[in-house]
């Protein structure tokens, strides 16, 4: 999930979005990506076990209403804050559920780069 987001990421699906219900949501292989991760986790809770079904039921394609309330319940932002946010405030949010002390986006981030010139 983390590497979604690299400094040399030539696919930016953070910032691509899906369409939605009067609204652009997260794009489907993110939250599919996010399931996974979530679901390998050892300490998930019903609201987790509940997300990742959902997610796999609709193939991804989560209404962003449904992913701000998931990211409340876990008690990040306030529900109207992460209907106004980007989505890259959101997927920072869904970040901290995987990694609450942010061990492995820090490992990530220093991980090999290619340069070319």
């Amino acid at each position: 999930f983390f590497v979604l987001f690299t400094y040399y990421d030539p696919i930016r699906l953070i910032y691509a979005t899906g369409a939605g219900v009067g609204e652009q949501t997260l794009h489907p292989a993110l939250l599919l990506e996010f399931a996974r991760s979530l679901w390998e986790l050892e300490q998930k809770d019903q609201t987790d076990i509940g997300f990742c079904l959902l997610i796999w039921n609709g193939q991804g394609r989560v209404e962003r209403r449904a992913v701000a309330a998931y990211l409340e319940s876990k008690g990040n932002l306030a529900m109207e804050a992460l209907l106004a946010a980007d989505n890259q405030v959101m997927y920072e949010q869904l970040e901290k559920v995987i990694d609450p002390m942010g061990r492995t986006k820090k490992e990530k981030r220093g991980a090999r780069r290619i340069i070319v010139d």
